[in-house]
């Protein structure tokens, strides 16, 4: 059958038909549009029902009514009975969205026209679907029907001729794209308020996918929700009180700071409610600055016609006006308003959203807006707004948020420091910190210090040229404002006016373009409120940061690092002793690092300062490693020069060792320090025994004169050979303690994974071999021991390296393979060792077959038949059986070759102890003490109780002996307990004096914040012993960082118990605390009054903290001279602390010079080893009394 005798046959078929009823071609026109667009239809009725014959049911979807006319071919349709019928369905109680004219016959282009024009002018939609006259043309209506096959059939059965008809229209070439063209027409968004919900729905949605689209509809890239790179923490407290809004009817405000993720609340709110198929309101998501002069009403028109491509804004004020009048529960619309301060000049908010609350709208709009604390206290909080808005506060993160975000991205918290985690917990710098860490991870890692240098840097990529000012001159207003808080502390505060001010002096804006400007800086965590109305101060947190940046604008340009040292000595030496000192100096550090302008010499002179501060604590030390990477030859340069010079202190090499160890996790940094640790263990010195023994050698000394020549005619020789070339470069280095620095290096590889440095102990064996002298053996295996053996790949490497070295025959090649293998000092590494020609190989170790050294390679379990009962050992109280004496021998060696035996041992003779009595069980428990990490915990917890069963027996003989076994069965039950589990623990139950005095202090370290943050669980009143106990404890456990600014203890300074007085003073000085050093200084404490060495000693550290922190250096005439050796090691180049320091040496030598009366060899407290060599290094022989 061809087309167009099919369309003739269909249309004679319609015609036929009644023209009403269910059966009738209305029945027919009802089934097919809900077939087609799954809504349902019901027939109209006589009376309100006017305007339609057939209207959809439910009033949450699109509201369609369908004029269904059956015409002959030329009947004549009344036109103004038509628009008639328009203007009913608009003008009714419950409007249509759509009116369709479904006939049978064809209506002219001019009454489509006309009928259209006059639902547009009511708002509301029409569709009409005809019957074209032209033979080939395909009516609309016959493709609606045939995408109703269901009702078609309904209507004229099992017709076999109408299946022909169907086959030949749905052939026709342009079938498919009329079929869509029609479905396209009944869901477009104009047709109907549930198109509208879906066609902003899918609006929204594709803003959420990628950051192109969020930057274009939702206000900024970084509200990408839905890109799969983006990491959503959910907000149970954000999303329960959205969802209370959204039915209260009332208006609402995010309200928090900038980066707080207030436009991100509403999102993932919003999109997880349209994920969970919750049926939300037409939701119009505008940013506040595109709100003009429009009323609430207007713009909402206007941003649907815009959004959804049909009709102008007066079609949508007329459509919101007929959804207005429909038969609505709930609310109707989502309107959000988002960054109310991004518009500041608007404050009429309060006239723009009243009109909402008209009770023509009956509460169906649910509004939401987004603001800034300070800007939304400047609109005094919409006040003339009826209803009044409630606002909800969108604050920092919870842990278990941030934690879960952490989760999400992978990363474990242990990753970031106390104070990162902290920072992290405002949303936009958790996602800043997690991107730049990242970003950095090949060379170093984010800090604190970094992100507030990052932070503005990131806002202007964001906002762009929404912010009036450059990252530059952002920088220069800050400096600008820290040059008043170097002046005053406490007490800077700045007017609104004069932050413009202020703002427009550096960049040169107007005062329009500059409160904004402000507001971010209020907003953005910069500047907080000071006690008035438009009064703000720099936020004490930053103000290292502020005082660093001004710090190192000073440092830019110097070429010569003492002029740079003595500006940074003029600008943070009036915040010595304090912890904003050296705050200030990490602060600098990091900006000099990362700021171009400040060169090599001014940064040696920051990062070396910082390092060597006496109050570089945990928090510093966590910035450093991570800054490492940004200049790491810098910080080698520093390491080698402060080791060759032996000028640091213990704490100073501990952050270089610890600090270039941690930043081999850095994957760029990594293979630079493998390098730089095979060139230092390259280095040789012309006489080993330098570095050997104490003291100096005399380098006139005959074996020092042939040490030194045997070096350089084995180097000469060396450098000659053919194979050196291959080899790792050695090198004589002349000046400085080079095995000093050899040493600290090998603390540098304890803490290492070794597979990377097989070259680098190639280097030491073959300059060890040259000096003739392994110096460093025993360092070298340790270091093998302990990060060698758990590689075997590494182990076969360095096999593999020295079979090499050693198969070329070279002396110098044999030597220092030899000594590499008995470093190993495993029995493969000893099959290696007996094929080398003993003659030319010189051995550690002496050939014997009863050797029990734990480094001999020949020595294992078997050969001794270590086969202990280890139930029988320890049996003899004090004493020690033979198989005691045996085990003791065979531990070490145990150890190494077969582990799982001595844990098998130990822990038979854990399982004895229920049975031993006192004796026995004194010495198993002192043994225990020993070997506590072979032990499970149920194996600690067994001698536990039997130690408590002996108690409770009372089969303890001395009442004396008590506290010793109770402390012994805290230990043990303590030991499996995180850290601070064991702390609430001891605070909670084990707060004894006896007791807690005998336990071990190292098993009660944790982790200082955690301290910090039970400090108010310290009994300062009460009990004596209590009080006692706890300060011991603090003494033992606590630092700096936990104290810092502890008032509270400021009362027992002036305790009348000598005891309590005493620790007190020496926790005063971790305190930093005003009130606690004024305590201090007014206590009349007098070093020649000092009843001991040790009360000497925190006396007189008492009395140089508050004359440093009170600024009062006459309290020092009080302290013990000996003290100027602390302030000589704290400060190399004072003065006034290096002429004290001589005057206490000179004395000390001249009393040992006196002659005649009794006389004892005098104590000293402090360590002397650095402060004589920093002596020694200022004044030469001169410090030294003639």
């Amino acid at each position: 059958m061809d087309f167009a005798r099919a369309k003739t046959l269909l249309a004679a078929r319609l015609r036929k038909l009644d023209a009403t009823g269910t059966s009738g071609f209305e029945g027919l026109m009802r089934d097919v549009l809900s077939e087609t667009t799954g809504q349902l239809f019901r027939l109209a009725k006589s009376g309100p029902q006017a305007g339609s014959d057939v209207r959809t049911i439910e009033h949450n979807t699109f509201r369609v009514g369908l004029e269904a006319k059956r015409y002959g071919a030329k009947t004549r349709l009344s036109l103004d009975q038509m628009k008639a019928k328009v203007v009913d369905s608009a003008l009714q109680s419950d409007p249509v969205d759509l009116w369709i004219l479904a006939a049978s016959r064809e209506i002219p282009v001019t009454d489509i026209e006309a009928l259209r024009d006059i639902g547009n002018r009511l708002g509301v939609a029409v569709l009409v679907l005809d019957w074209p006259s032209p033979k080939d043309s395909l009516p609309d209506l016959a493709v609606l029907c045939l995408e109703a096959p269901v009702a078609m059939a309904r209507h004229f059965g099992n017709d076999r001729s109408l299946r022909d008809v169907v086959r030949a229209i749905g052939s026709h070439p342009d079938f498919a794209k009329s079929r869509e063209r029609v479905r396209q027409r009944l869901l477009d968004a104009d047709i109907g308020y549930a198109a509208a919900v879906s066609a902003m729905k899918t609006w929204i949605e594709v803003g959420l996918a990628n950051p192109m689209n969020a930057a274009s509809r939702l206000g900024g890239s970084f509200n990408n929700l839905h890109d799969p790179a983006v990491r959503k923490v959910l907000r149970p407290s954000l999303n329960e009180q959205l969802d209370k809004w959204l039915i209260s009817g009332r208006p609402a405000v995010l309200l928090g700071d900038e980066g707080m993720g207030k436009t991100w609340s509403f999102l993932s709110w919003w999109a997880a409610n349209s994920a969970d198929g919750r049926n939300l309101p037409l939701s119009v998501f505008v940013s506040a600055n595109d709100v003009r002069d429009d009323n609430a009403e207007e713009l909402l028109a206007k941003v649907l016609a815009r959004r959804l491509g049909y009709g102008d804004a007066t079609f949508w004020l007329r459509r919101v006006g007929l959804w207005q009048r429909a038969d609505f529960a709930g609310q109707q619309f989502i309107l959000v308003v988002d960054g109310l301060n991004q518009n500041w000049r608007k404050r009429d908010w309060s006239d723009f959203l009243q009109p909402l609350y008209d009770e023509r709208w009956k509460g169906r709009f649910a509004v939401l807006t987004s603001c800034w604390p300070d800007h939304w206290a400047d609109l005094h909080r919409l006040a003339p707004l009826a209803p009044r808005p409630d606002e909800i506060r969108v604050g920092p993160f919870s842990n278990d948020e941030l934690k879960a975000l952490l989760k999400l991205h992978a990363v474990e918290s242990e990753a970031f420091g106390d104070r990162m985690l902290d920072l992290m917990k405002v949303p936009r710098l958790s996602q800043l910190a997690i991107e730049r860490r990242e970003a950095l991870a090949p060379t170093g890692d984010i800090t604190p210090e970094r992100l507030a240098y990052e932070d503005w840097k990131h806002r202007v990529g964001r906002r762009g040229a929404a912010l009036a000012i450059s990252d530059e001159e952002f920088r220069d207003f800050i400096r600008d404002l820290g040059s008043g808080v170097k002046v005053s502390l406490d007490d800077a505060m700045f007017t609104r006016v004069d932050l413009v001010t202020k703002l427009g002096r550096e960049s040169g804006k107007g005062q329009d373009d500059l409160r904004e400007t402000v507001a971010e800086l209020i907003a953005g965590r910069w500047l907080e409120a000071g006690g008035g109305p438009h009064r703000f101060k720099l936020r004490k947190e930053l103000t290292p940061f502020v005082l660093g940046l001004i710090l190192a604008a000073e440092l830019r340009g110097l070429g010569d690092e003492g002029e740079a040292a003595a500006i940074i000595a003029t600008f943070v030496d009036p915040y010595k002793g304090q912890r904003l000192g050296v705050s200030i100096l990490r602060a600098t550090a990091t900006i000099a690092l990362l700021d171009g302008l400040v060169g090599r010499p001014a940064r040696r002179a920051i990062v070396h300062r910082w390092v060597a501060e006496q109050n570089f604590s945990q928090v510093d030390y966590d910035a450093f490693w991570r800054l490492i990477g940004l200049d790491f030859e810098l910080f080698c340069q520093i390491a080698e020069e402060t080791w060759l010079a032996r000028s640091g202190n213990r704490s100073m090499d501990e952050i270089l060792i610890k600090g270039l160890a941690r930043a081999h996790s850095f994957a760029e940094i990594a293979p630079r320090l493998v390098r730089q640790v095979t060139i230092w263990l390259g280095w040789l010195w012309a006489d080993p025994d330098d570095g050997r023994f104490l003291g100096k050698i005399d380098p006139n000394s005959e074996r020092s004169v042939t040490n030194r020549k045997r070096t350089h005619d084995n180097l000469k020789r060396w450098n000659d050979s053919p194979i050196s070339s291959t080899c790792p470069t050695v090198e004589l280095v002349a000046t400085g303690d080079v095995s000093w620095l050899a040493h600290r290096v090998f603390g540098i590889l304890s803490f290492l994974p070794l597979q990377a440095f097989t070259d680098a102990f190639l280097a030491w064996a073959i300059s060890r071999a040259i000096m003739a002298t392994a110096n460093h053996f025993e360092e070298l295996a340790w270091v093998l021991r302990l990060g060698g053996g758990k590689s075997g790949d590494f182990h076969a490497a360095l096999l593999k390296a020295v079979d090499e070295l050693t198969a070329t025959g070279d002396d110098i090649a044999l030597t220092g393979g030899q000594w590499l293998l008995e470093a190993l000092g495993d029995a493969v590494a000893g099959t290696h060792q007996a094929a080398l020609v003993k003659d030319k190989s010189p051995t550690l170790f002496a050939d014997r077959a009863d050797t029990q050294s734990p480094l001999d390679p020949n020595a294992c379990a078997a050969n001794h038949g270590a086969k202990f009962a280890g139930d029988q050992l320890w049996l003899l109280g004090r004493q020690s059986s033979d198989d005691d004496n045996r085990f003791e021998r065979l531990k070490a060696m145990l150890a190494r070759t077969d582990p799982n035996l001595l844990q098998q041992i130990v822990r038979l003779a854990a399982l004895s102890a229920p049975g031993r009595n006192e004796l026995e069980l004194q010495r198993l428990v002192a043994e225990a003490n020993r070997l506590s990490l072979l032990y499970r915990q149920e194996e600690r917890l067994l001698i536990a109780d039997a130690i408590k069963d002996l108690i409770d027996a009372s089969a303890i003989a001395k009442d004396d002996d008590l506290p010793w076994w109770r402390a012994r069965e805290l230990e043990l039950r303590l030991w499996d307990l995180e850290p601070e589990q064991l702390l609430d623990r001891v605070l909670d139950d084990c707060l004894k004096l006896p007791i807690l005095a005998r336990i071990e202090k190292v098993l009660l370290r944790c982790g200082q914040s955690a301290i910090r943050s039970r400090l108010s669980r310290f009994p300062l009143t009460g009990p004596r012993d209590d009080v006692l106990s706890g300060l011991l404890l603090l003494g033992a456990i606590a630092d700096e960082e936990a104290l810092d600014g502890w008032s509270d203890l400021a009362p027992l300074v002036s305790s009348v118990d000598a005891e309590i007085r005493g620790a007190a003073f020496e926790l005063a000085p971790e305190t930093r605390d005003t009130q606690v050093l004024q305590a201090i200084a007014d206590s009349g404490w007098k070093a020649a009054e000092a009843k001991n060495l040790e009360d000497r000693c925190r006396g007189s550290s008492a009395l140089l903290a508050a004359s440093e922190i009170l600024q009062r250096p006459e309290l020092m005439e009080e302290a013990d001279p000996e003290i100027w050796a602390v302030m000589l090691q704290r400060n190399p180049e004072d003065p006034v602390a290096l002429q004290k320091y001589h005057d206490f040496v000179r004395g000390a030598f001249d009393r040992l010079d006196q002659k005649g009366g009794s006389w004892s060899y005098p104590r000293y407290w402090a360590n002397h080893d650095l402060p004589m060599t920093i002596l020694i290094a200022k004044q030469g022989a001169s410090s030294w009394p003639g």
